[in-house]
């Protein structure tokens, strides 16, 4: 037997090996990253939520009434606080906001609440309810 050979026998019968090395020396081949989960829909409370609060915005009903202080009106929280355990609650605070009843400002100003009118029934609910929840 010449070198070549012995070369050529030891290259055949080490291949397997080589290969099973190779298989385990290689860095693992990149995994393929998992597809973003699909964008969840929107929390319908958040939806509600938002809505509410353009309601609000857009009737002006923030220039006086405040998410977390007083300003001329009570806040939210206060309203919510003094309609705690009124069953009729929701139906009330509607009547209130549509009605354009009588109100005393701090000032002792006595003027008429600002009515929203025009409003879905729904669309008032989700108000009351948002107030309620505050």
């Amino acid at each position: 037997m010449n070198y070549r050979s012995n070369i050529r026998t030891l290259l055949c019968a080490m291949t397997p090996l080589l290969a099973a090395f190779s298989a385990l020396a290689a860095p693992a081949p990149a995994a393929v990253p998992a597809a973003a989960p699909a964008a969840a829909p929107a929390d319908a409370t958040h939806t509600a939520a938002v809505a509410a609060v353009k309601l609000a915005k857009g009737n002006r009903c923030m220039k006086c009434h405040g998410t977390f202080k007083k300003k001329e009106g009570p806040s939210y929280p206060a309203i919510a606080a003094r309609y705690k355990d009124d069953p009729n609650a929701e139906d009330k605070l509607i009547l209130h906001i549509t009605s354009g009843k009588t109100i005393t400002r701090t000032s002792g100003l006595k003027e008429h609440h600002k009515a929203i009118m025009n409003k879905s029934q729904d669309e008032l609910r989700n108000l009351a309810k948002w107030i309620l929840a505050e």
